[in-house]
């Protein structure tokens, strides 16, 4: 089994805890598990996702995290990587609001093009932003994205096989959500 560095958003740690979220914390939770089961997986942070994960993290994330800490499957990225790239991108949205939010997601960009291009998220968001900027910023074009609460299971099952390079899941062939 093979794994990758991931960026995993903290959307997925939040609601990986809470019944109450039903669908979306069953898959949110299988998927860390997927995560956690596939040996190989280390997980990514910047200083900005991490606070992210301690602020809001279900009992299950916190505790999912701390056992990937205790086995060394953690990793940092600096936290200005690809800064420049953010204002490339922001150049291309046309409204404040959606500048904002891009902006408040950026780090995830910036540690997933810093390590293997893998996001998973729970966000809509996110990919519909990189949708709109990957023709004139190339360097998102190959990022991946796993979103557990629309894929579901399928999301599941390709962290459990290593998130492979898939073609579909790569920004320059996504539709917007």
């Amino acid at each position: 089994m093979s794994g990758k560095r991931l960026v995993v958003d903290a959307c997925v740690g939040s609601s990986s805890g809470y019944k109450e979220q039903y669908p979306e914390s069953k898959y949110s939770r299988e998927a860390l598990l997927a995560i956690k089961n596939n040996h190989d997986h280390i997980l990514v942070f910047t200083s900005e996702l991490s606070t992210e994960w301690q602020n809001r993290a279900s009992r299950f994330g916190t505790k999912f995290r701390a056992e990937m800490a205790r086995k060394g499957r953690t990793s940092y990225v600096p936290d200005d990587a690809w800064r420049t790239l953010m204002g490339r991108c922001t150049r291309v949205l046309s409204t404040a609001a959606e500048i904002a939010s891009f902006e408040k997601d950026f780090h995830l960009v910036a540690a997933a093009l810093y390590t293997d291009r893998v996001i998973v998220s729970n966000e809509k968001n996110l990919p519909n932003h990189l949708i709109s900027v990957r023709h004139d910023v190339s360097e998102v074009r190959d990022l991946q994205f796993g979103n557990p609460r629309i894929e579901e299971q399928i999301c599941v099952d390709w962290l459990a096989a290593g998130a492979p390079v898939e073609i579909h899941r790569a920004v320059s062939s996504l539709t917007p959500l």
